[in-house]
């Protein structure tokens, strides 16, 4: 359906600008309030750490209904977002550690949620063009949003960017409710265990949580292609955040992407390195260039410029 494909892009240019909008603004604000780079620097911490627990909450997701569940997350992460209201003196900072942290939970489960429920809304034949736009929307959101957030802060304060990130999530959630799937979700794997019985125990459910997180656990480390890619980037994680805590001065985000490229060229890791073309595309050539032309109109060019002057 093509409206659900129209929704589907709105969502990731709603979500992309209220996912970005704080990403510059929690630290500014911190830092404002401490002046503490260190803790300032510790802003990104409460996005990125929830994804360590994404196989816990992917199985969560495989359990509850996805459209209900997106348009929950969605408007308790605008409730949360509200009570950054609150921040007003350095003994508040806490609570932008804690919004930030919900914030990365929130995204994680949207994130598994959206992608389950796209195919059972998209029809097959718009599914590539759909999550290209998809794309294209979220990336280009992470360079404007996070400027316009910083700016609004400069101009007013925190409080007119908690409510502007507030609105983003609450509007998501109204596009969500907009979208109705026309085919119900793949079948679970008979291997993994599906939603639990309605008189089953929490025990019984956390059993069953727990034992698809090992699974999909088991499956990263048995796969040196998703577990190569997974290590680097923790420890890539791991360098950024204690390394700023350790010396605010340095550049360890620098720092652990030039180690990272580094392992991967020595160790001939299997990772794509950021600024390596694609093999389906050609390789850089400068055949267009004819030495005997530019002699041709060098003479020509010269007389041009002298003119000019």
């Amino acid at each position: 359906m093509r409206r659900n494909a129209v929704l589907f892009v709105a969502i990731s240019l709603v979500s992309g600008f209220g996912s970005t909008v704080m990403a510059l603004v929690a630290g500014i604000w911190i830092l404002d309030l401490t002046g503490s780079a260190g803790l300032a620097g510790l802003a990104g911490l409460g996005v990125y750490a929830p994804t360590l627990a994404a196989p816990w909450l992917g199985a969560i997701v495989d359990r509850v209904p996805r459209r209900p569940l997106l348009i929950g997350a969605d408007l308790a992460l605008a409730g949360t977002l509200l009570s950054l209201f609150a921040v007003r003196s350095r003994a508040d900072v806490w609570l932008i550690f804690v919004v930030m942290l919900g914030y990365g939970f929130t995204y994680v489960l949207l994130d598994a949620a959206e992608t389950a429920l796209l195919p059972a809304a998209v029809p097959a034949g718009l599914l590539g063009d759909v999550n290209g736009w998809r794309s294209s929307a979220q990336e280009g959101m992470k360079l404007i949003a996070p400027l316009a957030g910083a700016a609004l802060y400069a101009w007013h304060g925190g409080a007119p960017v908690a409510a502007l990130s507030a609105a983003m999530p609450a509007l998501a959630a109204l596009l969500y409710g907009l979208i109705r799937p026309h085919r119900p979700s793949s079948p679970p794997d008979p291997a993994t265990p599906g939603p639990a019985a309605p008189g089953s125990s929490p025990a019984a459910l956390r059993t069953g949580s727990s034992r698809s997180a090992l699974a999909g656990l088991a499956h990263v480390r048995r796969e040196p292609a998703i577990r190569v890619p997974v290590l680097v980037a923790a420890g890539v994680a791991v360098i950024m955040l204690l390394g700023s805590r350790w010396r605010p001065g340095l550049p360890f985000s620098l720092i652990a992407v030039a180690a990272a490229t580094i392992l991967a060229q020595v160790a001939s890791l299997d990772l794509v390195v950021i600024g390596r073309l694609p093999s389906g595309l050609p390789a850089p050539t400068l055949s267009f260039l004819d030495p005997h032309a530019v002699t041709e109109l060098l003479p020509s060019a010269l007389a041009v410029r002298s003119l000019v002057q």
